[in-house]
Order: structure tokens, then sequence, then C-alpha cells
């Protein structure tokens, strides 16, 4: 084909233009953070050419450590303030992919837990928990 049948087709609208294929997690990002501490996670996105995105989350408790990727393969961080969270709270929204392969929404289900220590005794949650640690195992709670 001459490079001006090429042209006269694309001013016709009469052209092919095949999107990239981008792969997110399954399901939503499902994950327990720590009431009061700010916490970094990261999630992958996959695309069969390389593909141009900028990235959004709908939660301001949840933001991107960068926001503009380019890549076939590319690792998405972000932080979590979970400051001012009470524990059994629940962080929700999603993370807004607008790409050159389309658009598409990541969704997130984040669980506040209370802080806690593990411990030979298991989780120790309060000063109660570790005054049974001191009882039980001394040394292990002197560290």
């Amino acid at each position: 084909m001459l490079m001006k049948d090429y042209i006269n087709k694309l001013s016709r609208g009469q052209y092919t233009y095949r999107l990239p294929n981008i792969t997110a997690p399954e399901g939503s990002i499902d994950i327990n953070v720590i009431s009061g501490e700010i916490s970094t996670q990261q999630f992958v996105l996959t695309a069969d050419e390389t593909v141009k995105d900028v990235i959004y989350s709908s939660n301001p408790k949840v933001k991107l450590i960068k926001n503009g990727f380019v890549g076939a393969e590319q690792v998405i961080e972000y932080t979590i303030d979970a400051r001012g969270e009470k524990p059994g709270s629940v962080i929700e929204g999603c993370f807004n992919v607008v790409s050159n392969a389309g658009e598409m929404a990541v969704s997130y289900i984040l669980h506040v837990d209370q802080q806690y220590f593990d411990t030979s005794l298991g989780k120790a949650f309060n000063l109660f928990h570790f005054t049974n640690l001191v009882h039980m195992e001394t040394e292990e709670a002197a560290k």
C-alpha cells in the first residue's frame, strides 16, 4: 500500500488500532494495616506491550508514591495513612488507572487492626498481655 493510499484511508476514518491488554490483580486488594501507622504496599500491573498510564486513588488515606508509569510490567507502590483510624475500621476505595490501554479500577479494602507485638505466648495487644509475658517468659519480655 502506498503512503498516499494509507493517508487517504486515515482521513476517511478507516483505520484499525489495537489496544494493549492490561492485567491487574484478581479481585480487590484486601490487606490489614496497623492503626496509627503509615505503611507501604504494592501491586503489579502487566501488559502485553508497553503502556503509558496515570493512576490515582479515590481515598485520601491511600496515596501513590509515583502516579505516572510507562512499561509492560509496572510495580505500583502506595502508602496507607492509618493515623487517626480506630482498630476495626475499614479504609475502602479504588485505584483508577487511565492509560493508552483504556481505563480500569482496582478496588481495595484495608482493615485497620490494633497494634500488637508477636511473642511466644501469642499476640500482645496491651499492658495486661505484656505483664503475662513478664511472668511467664522474663527473658523474652526484657528484649
